[in-house]
Order: structure tokens, then sequence, then C-alpha cells
């Protein structure tokens, strides 16, 4: 295991054969030596590639499968409980965008005409939760048009309604875990090697995540679509 304490490996395939026999190698080597924190962009993606481990090594234990998602709530409990925080659902988000769509209506410019329209607050809380995602500036947003003013207009109010009902989006529990992990925090999945099962980090605050997380890791092996 010496020569593990600082591996960092990716694989780059087009053959989904290929990344997953060598996946599979890599968790062999560690068997037996060290707990593993497995991380797919799903649940039953993991539970499947573990499975079809363990079909050939036998029962497998000390694998910690869970999604980038999964792993940054975790972390982010402790945070979330001290300071008063719920995280919110799909729907909640749908909820409170529908609510800031109704308190700016009167100050819509580019969007007033669709504010109205069936399906805008959802596809609203989708683009608020990737703003949000991304670390957005509101300012920066409204200086680039009216698109962009009303959107600034949306994000405000957003912002200011999770406050309000003490409710944590999906970027505020990513902020949470990816302090967690700088900080050193103890946490029984932290300092485990990382099997990274082609997961793509498709905003700022995951990149950032997954960034600190493999930093204070032992060992990151990863795999990746060509």
């Amino acid at each position: 295991m010496g020569s593990l304490v600082s591996t960092r490996r990716i694989i780059v395939s087009s053959s989904n054969h290929s990344r997953l026999e060598a996946a599979s190698e890599y968790l062999e080597t560690l068997l037996g030596h060290s707990e593993v924190l497995a991380l797919a962009p799903t649940r039953g993606a993991t539970d499947d590639f573990v499975r079809g481990v363990s079909d050939r090594t036998g029962a497998l234990y000390g694998v910690h499968r869970l999604t980038p998602i999964q792993l940054a709530a975790s972390l982010a409990t402790e945070c979330l409980a001290r300071a008063g925080l719920a995280p919110i659902s799909r729907l909640g988000v749908e909820a409170l965008a529908a609510r800031s769509v109704y308190e700016c209506r009167s100050e819509l410019s580019y969007f007033a005409p669709v504010a109205d329209t069936p399906g805008f607050a959802r596809a609203l809380g989708s683009t608020l939760s990737e703003l949000r995602m991304e670390g957005v500036d509101g300012q920066r947003l409204a200086a680039t048009g009216a698109p962009g003013s009303d959107l600034a207009r949306f994000l405000a109010r957003y912002e200011k309604e999770l406050a309000a009902r003490s409710l944590a989006d999906l970027a505020l529990i990513f902020e949470f875990a990816t302090n967690q992990v700088a900080s050193h925090a103890t946490h029984r999945l932290l300092g485990l090697p990382i099997l990274l099962l082609d997961v793509s980090a498709e905003s700022r605050r995951e990149r950032a995540f997954l960034t600190a997380l493999a930093g204070q890791c032992p060992a990151v092996f990863a795999t990746a679509l060509a």
C-alpha cells in the first residue's frame, strides 16, 4: 500500500468496458487494506459497479457508495444544523421561483410577456439553481442586458426567500461541504481513497467541492468518457 498513498490516476476511454475494468482492478488493489469512497453520477451506477466486482471477488466491505450530491449533503449536515437551515426540495425550488415571479412581476421587462405562462416557474427554478451553482454575481448579471436584468431581480428575490424560510439550496450545501473538507473537519468519509466513476463536475461549486475533496484524500482514481 505504500505506493498507493500519493496515487492520482485518470483513465479516459470511449469504451465503457475498459473504464470499468480499470476501475475494478484499482478497487481490488485496495480490498482488505483500506475503506474506499466510490462516487458516480447516480447511486445505481455505483451499486452496479460494486456488484460486478463482488461477483469476482466475493462480498465487499468498506466500500462507501454515493453520488457527489449525497456526499456533499452528508458533509454539510452539521453546518446546516448549526445555521438552523433545512435543505430545499425540487418542488420547493419551483415554489420559491413562482413566489419570486409574483414579487417581481411589476419590475419585469424582458420576461414580462411570459412570466405568467405555464412552466415558467419550473424553468426559472432550474435557471436560478444553475446560476447559484455557478456563483454568478447578481450585479454583473444585471449589467448583461434586459434578460440578465430580469434574472438578477429573480435571483435576488429567490435568495431573500431562501433566507426568510431558513432553507438551503444545493449551492449552499456544496459550499458548506467544501468548507468542511477545506477545514479538515472530522468525518467518517473524509481521508479515504476515492474512486470517481465518470463523475463530471458541471458547475463551479461542484468542481470546487471535488477539487477540495481530492486534495485531502490519499489516492484518487477516476474514469472519464473520451
